[in-house]
This record gives structure tokens, sequence and C-alpha cells, in this order.
């Protein structure tokens, strides 16, 4: 499948400023989509928001199975919203749908920082991978929701574009989905959030990270041309404490990559990639 580019031309010092401001966009989507952020109010009865600011500790790979990690600490806006109409919660925007409190329309992000190949053995003398962002609707439906709405059970659907770029150049890459089971709970000031599913790509997605053309073929790194299929299983687990105007929380993900389909790419390094982070936030302002 052909990659379309679409190229921008900017100030070498311009381009970088905005470089780092797009990595940081997406180091502040992927802090929101990891904190857990719920709010103990009923969203379909009320409406309520909480404005903090905080910082969050990331320990992210170049890509699923690389050995190398990229490690952030930043800062990232605490923000929640809910209301009748739509909320602000988990780093997505989501809306009512049909008028129904079990099913909702929202926003899906993801992705990668850009990668140096010189300082990834795998990807030695390869080109540079640039960073990735993922972007698109996704759509949950609440199976169970409990009287107290404490535990919920819902299934979620996205499907997400992904965007290469080093904003001289942006490439489409392909399309990811990754339908999964999720279980939220509250207990006290403690809530928690489990989540299960596969995920699936097209070839054209993860040729961007696993292909290896033969110009840069080596003895140790044959050449690979990926297919569409299966990704792996994600697993994810995240909790969350909040006292007063004080947040706490964590997240990680378990990929387990034993049958992706991608597995023998040279470039894959290992059979699973952990994403994890740690998160507190003092929020500042909050309406009930």
């Amino acid at each position: 499948m052909a990659h379309h580019k679409y190229s921008f031309k900017f100030s070498t010092k311009l381009n970088r400023n905005l470089r780092h401001f797009f990595e940081a966009c997406l180091i502040v989507w992927l802090t929101l989509s990891s904190t857990e952020v719920m709010s103990q109010t009923d969203y379909a009865e009320q409406s309520i928001w909480d404005l903090g600011i905080g910082l969050t500790h990331f320990n992210i790979p170049d890509y699923q199975g690389s050995n190398n990690f990229t490690t952030i600490t930043t800062p990232f806006p605490y923000i929640v919203y809910t209301g009748k109409l739509f909320r602000v919660k988990e780093g997505s925007v989501q809306s009512v749908l049909f008028s129904s409190e079990r099913l909702y329309l929202g926003l899906s992000g993801d992705g990668t920082p850009p990668v140096n190949s010189d300082e990834n053995a795998a990807r030695s003398q390869m080109p540079n991978l640039d960073t990735v962002l993922e972007l698109g609707p996704s759509l949950e439906y609440y199976l169970s929701i409990s009287k107290n709405r404490l535990r919920r059970l819902f299934l979620e659907l996205p499907l997400r574009a992904a965007i290469a770029t080093d904003l001289k150049s942006t490439q489409h890459i392909g399309w990811i989905t990754n339908p999964r089971i999720k279980y939220h709970y509250q207990e006290g000031k403690w809530r928690f959030r489990l989540g299960a599913g596969p995920a699936y790509s097209n070839s054209s997605y993860y040729q961007y990270y696993y292909g290896v053309s033969s110009e840069f073929e080596t003895p140790t790194r044959p050449a690979y041309e990926a297919e569409s299929g299966f990704g792996g299983m994600h697993y994810t687990s995240g909790f969350g404490w909040r006292h007063k105007n004080v947040y706490f929380g964590g997240y990680i993900r378990y990929i387990d990559l034993s049958h992706a389909v991608f597995k023998p790419s040279a470039l894959v390094e290992k059979n699973h990639s952990v994403l994890s982070s740690l998160s507190i936030a003092w929020i500042f302002n909050s309406r009930k």
C-alpha cells in the first residue's frame, strides 16, 4: 500500500520548536489516557468539572517488542467534566448517543515518541521513526452498571488512524483497532480499572515499525515485509486515589506478542511489551 506524504516548510528553529510541541501533545494525550480520573458524581444526573495540574513519570518502549525504552517525566493537565450531553475523562471526549446512558461515542488516542535508530541496536543504520499519533472514534457500550454506579462493565470499540510526522512531512501509516472489555470499580477513595482485548492493524502500519527493506538487510536482520492481522493481546490495569485536592494514580499496559503476525521480524526482540506510568496531581478548581 502506498504511503501518502504531505510536506511543510519551516525555518530550522521553528521546526524544532513545533516538533517539541507536537511531541509534548503526544505525551499529554498518553498521560491523560493512562490516568484514572473518574468522578464519584453520577454523570447522568448533574454536571461536574475539576481542573488541576500534575506530574507524571512514563516508561514507554520504542515500539512493541523493542528492548529500548524512553523514560519521560512531564507535567500534565488534570481535566474532568461530566455532563448530561458529553463528558471529558480519562483523556477522551464522549457524547451520549440516542439519549442512552449505555452507549457513548468519543475519541480514542494513542501513539509513540520518535525513535533515533542510532540509539536502538535492532534498528542500527535504519531510518529513524517519527512521532506517531493515533486518533479516531471510539464506541463504548455499557453492559452492566451497578445501582450506585461505582461498578461498570463495558465494551470499547475504537478505530484509529495512525500518522507519523517530523513536521517536515506527514505520513499516514495505517489503521489500528483494539476492542477491549473493561471493568471500572470504586472502593471508598480508591478507583480501579481492568481491561483486556486484541489489537488488529493493516500491513502498512506494521511495515512502518517492523518492515526491513533489502537495503537494510544484514546477516542478523533479514528482509521482512509485514502483513495485516493480529497484533497481540493487550492487558491493562490502573488505579486512582483522591483525597480532597490531591490525586495519585498509576497505570500499566502489558502486551503479549507471542502470536502477533509481525513476530517473525528481526526488529521484534522479545515476546511482550510493558508501558507504565505514575502520576500525582493537585486539583485547584472544582465544582459540583
